[in-house]
C-alpha cells in the first residue's frame, strides 16, 4: 500500500526518498541479511530479497515494517524487514479498522444530510412483509367487528 505525503512528513527526513530513511532503511535490511524477518503472525517467514515467495508465488520486494504502526517511532528495535504477504498481514487488522471508519463516517455524513436512506436489517421477504400486512389487516377487522 502506498504510503499518503501526509504520513512520508513523519517519517527521518520528512520523505520515504530521503538520505536518512534510506540509510536506517539500509541498515534494517542488511541487519536481516537481505531476508524477511517475520511477523507475529509469521515469525516463520525467511524468504530471500528477489527470489520467488513460495506461498504468492510473487517476486519478493523487502519493505520496512513499524511494527507498532507509528512512523515517528523509528528505533530499529520497532522496525522490521518484511515481505509483501507478512507486510500485508501485520497491517491487515489497522486497515480493517481504517475502512470500518471511513465507512461509518460516510454513514453518519449521510444521516445528517438525509443522503441516505435507513436500512433495515435484515431486510424483511417480500412473504414477510405480506403476511404483517395481512395480520394488521384482520386485527382491523377484528377490532370493528368488536365494537
Amino acid at each position: 500500500m502506498p504510503v499518503p505525503r501526509h504520513i512520508q512528513r513523519l517519517y527521518p527526513g520528512g520523505s520515504l526518498r530521503s538520505p536518512a530513511w534510506r540509510a536506517l532503511r539500509a541498515r534494517i535490511l542488511r541487519r536481516a541479511g537481505f531476508r524477511c524477518e517475520g511477523t507475529p503472525q509469521r515469525p516463520w517467514c525467511r524468504v530471500a530479497h528477489g527470489s520467488v515467495n513460495p506461498v504468492t508465488g510473487s517476486r519478493v520486494v523487502l519493505s520496512v515494517c513499524h511494527l507498532d504502526h507509528d512512523p515517528t517511532h523509528n528505533t530499529e528495535v520497532n522496525l522490521r524487514a518484511v515481505c509483501q504477504l507478512c507486510h500485508n498481514s501485520w497491517d491487515a487488522p489497522k486497515r480493517h479498522l481504517a475502512r470500518w471508519f471511513t465507512r461509518r463516517e460516510g454513514r453518519a455524513a449521510g444521516d445528517l444530510f438525509g443522503l441516505v436512506r435507513p436500512r433495515v436489517w435484515p431486510a424483511p421477504s417480500c412473504r414477510q412483509a405480506d403476511q404483517a400486512a395481512g395480520a394488521k389487516a384482520s386485527a382491523g377487522s377484528a377490532a370493528s367487528v368488536a365494537e
